[in-house]
Order: C-alpha cells, then structure tokens, then sequence
C-alpha cells in the first residue's frame, strides 16, 4: 500500500548471478580463437570461417551453443562454463553513469561465499538484481521457507527473503528485478587476518566492443540503414550474437552513410574505415561511436541492447519518457488521498528526499554556442554550421553592461556533405556538453516516488534521460527564522517580495529587478536524470542517489533545430535488428 510519508519500509535485497568461463589453459578452445581472429583480420565471412574452424572433438562442443544473449550463454560442450545463481553479496553499489560512460557495478562478498580464485578464471559475465520482497516472505525466509523456480532444465531453490527475479506490479503486470548486465572487470581476494574478502568490479555489455579491435578491413556497409549496418557488422563477431541494436524514434526513415558522407570520407563500396583511415588500432566501440556520431546521433547501451538515439531526443524538457519505463506504462500515478495525477516522478524534500542540494556552474556550463566544420576534398571547401539557430544565440553576459557571444568551434571528420546533418551534430555537442543548466542532487532510501510503495519501487527502474520533478515540501522547514515557504510566497507576491529585499538593505530598482525576475523564471522544478546510483548493503538495505539537471532558462528548453530537423519524441513504437 502506497504511504505518502518519509521513511517508508521496505525489505529491499540483492542477488547476483555470474556466468563463469575457467581457464582452458592453450586448449583446443585457444586455437580456435586464434584462427578466428586470424580471419577478422582478412575480414572475410565469420560464420563461413568458424564453422570450417570447428571440426569437432571439445572446440567443436565449446560453440554449440544456442545463440542469446552473452548473460545467457550459461554452459559450453567442454564443461569450463558454469552458472553461479543467486548469491547474495554484503555490499553492492550499482551505477548508471549517463550515455557517455558505462554504467558499473561494485560488489563485496565473503570469500566463503564465492571461494573462486582469479588464477583459475578467464571470463565472467554478470547480472545484478535488486528490489523489495513483501514483509510476509522476508519472514517466511528467514524462517528457512524456499521458493523453486525452473531456469535452463535445472530447478533452482533460493530463500524467500531473496529479492525474486521478477514481481507483480500494483496493476497485475509483470516487473523484472533485472538491474545490471555485464562483465567482470576485476576480481580481487583480500587475505588477511581477518575473514578474507572477495571484490568484484563490473562494467555493462559495452565492455566486449571495447575490448574488441576492430579489423582494419571490416567496413560499415554504407548504403543500408544505420542500425543494420550496425547489426550486420556486429555478426562477423561471435561474441555479439545475441545483442539487438535499436534505433530511436522510429520514424520509418533512419540515416544511410552514402546519403551523408562524401566519397573521400569512406571507400569505394564500403564505409569509413577504423582510425579515420589512419590505421591507428581501435576497439569496435571507438569505430561505432565515430562513424554514428558523423551521422549526429549516439551510440549507447541498455541490457543487451544497443541504443541508436539523438541527444536531443533524450534530453529536451519538452519530450516524454522513454516508453519502456514502467513508470510510464502502468498510466499516471494517482494520488489516493487529493486524486490528483502524476505524469512523473515526484520527489519532495521533507517527505521522500532526506537530502537535497540545487546549484548553478557559471564556468564550465556558462552560454557557449556550438560551430562545428567538416573539410570536403572534392569541393575543397568547408561546410560550416551553427547551434542555436541566429535567433536562439547564447550570450555571455557578465556583471556591468558588457556581453558577448561565445563560439566553440569543433573540426568534424573529413567528408561530412550533408548540411542538416552537421546542424545536427553542433545540437548534438550542445546538448551533452554546453546546456546552461541548473544541476539538481539528492539521496533518498524511499524506494518509490511520491505517491508510492513497497508494491511499485519505481526509483529502481529510473535510467539517465528521464524526467523527474524535485520540490520542497510545502511545510515548516526553517531557514534563518523563515520557513522556505514563506520565502518563495512573499517573493512571488511582487511588492512583498520587493519589501522583503528591500529590508535585508538592497536599493528599491535592484529589489524590483530581482523579484520580477524570480517570479518569471517560475522555479526550475522538471529535470532530466543524468546519474542514478544504488547502494545495497546487508544492514542499511538500499539508498538512492540521483544527479539530474535541466536548462538554467526555462524558454531555452524549446530551442531547437528548423522545424522539419527537429528529432521527433521516441515512441513505443521502435526498430529492433537482433545481431
């Protein structure tokens, strides 16, 4: 039942699985490896050459695996891979870092639990899980009930006081307690006179790009759309099977490389080659991110997911949430005791939030306007664009009278011919890195937003991009002998407000200023999530940090692109391509 106080209770808990690979030690599996990257190298046909690779014997069993995702392949015919479900670590902190950085996950385990040695391993994959089980099964559990489910033929027993890996949400719909996928990055014994530890470092599925090189001679095909081209070359690699790229919003129309890049900018035939033609070594990753960002969107992760997106798209006040948020699919929440509805998530200091910060960068995010160029060989010229739009420019406006505005000027890559297409790359770089934001920052072990409880914990399914309102509690916080309440209804009253500055001792035209300006800018309160991290431990169960932030002007949310550029609002509707 949904309580709208601060402090709720919930029996919050978490599990890991981990797909384990032990050392082969130059096996048969080794050789194969080695022939596979011999042919990427040649950039030939993968599958053609991994099946005349395999002959038989233990290689030939160890990739007879039904293809799904890298979290699913949980067994090989030579028997050196084996599932570890449902151990339960002492600590774990889970973050998602944004569309520019990997999302990771720490986890802490007595060495009893997970007695593996590092020498003996050579691969793991991860998944995380965390969430509320109800007060009736935390007790049950601890009373030594099991619950028994079925994965891949195997029955599998766990305490009821483990967080499931699924639940029933407050309208009957089917929720997954599925936080993290990913791999392994470090694992580290600590042996000590005390009891020995076990810490594990883990970092989502954009971990095997980037640990791939890609194959100097592996090219994006250039006339078909961009996510599958992307799928297509993904499949020359056996370790993506599995992944699916999804391009968002479906438009019914997604950008192709020969209809945005000049001849000089790719091959003949094929598309831009790794290191910009340099030759210098790349990982799959740095290949994908260039060549998508010359077409001015994104490249970044989700699960097993490979998202193709605008910036624009996943940041602008204006655009709803992504609609695979369950928050969005169960409908506006409604509040039982006003009936009032919720299109977001709603976090009041003084009721849900038991820390809160709000602050505003005058350097590193002062109004800077973006011109990004790209050099064409054939013309031999350089097309040149510009965002904001003339009429949108920001201007730096310091103390006195003086104001300027200021350019950063990016060199694209050689080639890029299509001008919507650089507009599209200078929002782009706006968007991520020069938005005049007001930056918003708190901590709550509320598992749920206003209005909610142990049976929707909504802050668990919140990704960077979507929105959220932050406010404070309209009640008696007291702030130098005023309430913030009072404050905020005095300053939108104009002459109060003028009368209250003018008694801390300001002169009447500066009071009139800055009150008219208060009452216009209308208080930021919508943000855009940037982070989300979630810190579990045994004792303290699970605390929420968010770090969001939003334009400092709220009518400089709406500046965009010429209204037939302007990246339309992702949809439930999506392309899909599994690789």
């Amino acid at each position: 039942m949904a309580v709208e106080y601060p402090n709720q209770d919930y029996y919050s808990s978490c599990k890991v699985r981990f797909i384990v690979r032990v050392e082969e030690f130059n096996g048969p599996i080794s050789a194969l490896i080695e022939k596979k990257l011999a042919h990427l190298r040649r950039a030939g046909n993968a599958a053609a050459a991994a099946a005349a690779a395999v002959t038989g014997g233990a290689a030939a069993a160890a990739l007879a695996v039904s293809v799904g995702t890298p979290q699913q392949q949980v067994e090989s015919g030579d028997k050196l891979t084996a599932e570890i479900a449902g151990v339960i670590p002492r600590s774990a902190r889970l973050d998602r870092n944004g569309v520019r950085e990997a999302d990771t996950l720490s986890l802490e385990f007595k060495y009893s639990d997970l007695p593996f040695d590092p020498r003996t391993l050579r691969a793991i994959a991860a998944e995380c899980f965390m969430g509320v089980v109800t007060p009736e099964d935390f007790q049950a559990g601890l009373a030594g009930t099991d619950r028994v489910r079925t994965q891949g033929g195997n029955e599998i027993r766990e305490p009821l006081h483990v967080v499931p890996d699924t639940f029933q949400g407050p309208n009957g719909e089917q929720r997954s307690n599925l936080r993290f996928q990913g791999w392994v990055d470090r694992w580290e014994v600590t042996l000590s006179e005390e009891e020995p530890v076990l810490r594990v470092e883990c970092s989502d599925n954009s971990r095997q790009l980037i640990d791939q090189p890609a194959p100097p001679q592996l090219t994006i095909d250039p006339r078909k759309p961009i996510d599958e081209a992307v799928a297509d070359y993904l499949r020359e690699f056996p370790q993506f099977l599995g992944f699916d790229v999804v391009f968002l919003p479906d438009e019914g129309k997604r950008p192709v490389i020969d209809e945005v890049l000049g001849k000089t900018s790719r091959r003949k035939g094929k598309g831009p080659p790794p290191g910009g033609g340099q030759g210098a070594d790349v990982s799959v990753w740095d290949y994908l991110t260039d060549v998508i960002g010359m077409l001015g969107h994104l490249i970044r992760f989700e699960g097993t997911s490979i998202i193709i997106q605008q910036p624009r798209s996943m940041l602008k006040g204006g655009f709803p949430a992504r609609p695979d948020d369950p928050f969005v699919l169960n409908g506006p929440r409604k509040l039982r005791t006003s009936g009032n509805l919720l299109e977001r998530r709603l976090m009041l200091y003084g009721r849900n939030v038991s820390e809160a910060s709000i602050s505003r960068e005058f350097t590193r995010h002062a109004p800077k306007n973006i011109e990004v160029r790209s050099y064409i060989p054939e013309t031999k010229r350089t097309l040149m664009a510009r965002f904001p739009t003339k009429a949108d420019r920001q201007k730096r406006v310091n103390p006195g009278d003086k104001g300027e505005q200021v350019f950063v000027v990016r060199q694209l890559p050689v080639g890029i011919i299509d001008k919507k297409t650089l507009r599209a790359i200078a929002q782009q770089v706006y968007e991520l890195e020069q938005r005049n934001e007001v930056e918003t920052w708190f901590v709550t072990k509320n598992l749920a937003s206003y209005g909610g409880g142990a049976e929707d914990p909504d802050l668990l399914d919140l990704m960077p991009g979507d929105p959220i309102d932050v406010e404070i509690q309209r009640e008696e916080e007291i702030l130098q002998g005023q309430t913030v309440n009072n404050l905020e209804d005095v300053l939108a009253v104009f002459d109060r407000g003028v009368a209250l500055m003018k008694s801390i001792g300001f002169d009447e035209e500066f009071a009139k200023t800055y009150v008219l300006a208060f009452v216009d800018a209308g208080l930021v309160t919508t943000f855009r999530t940037r982070k989300v991290g979630f810190a579990w431990s045994e004792d303290d169960g699970i605390e929420v940090e968010v770090d969001a932030a939003n334009y400092a002007v709220l009518d400089r949310s709406e500046v965009g692109l010429p209204e037939d550029e302007e990246p339309a609002s992702p949809t439930a509707a999506t392309t899909r391509v599994r690789v």
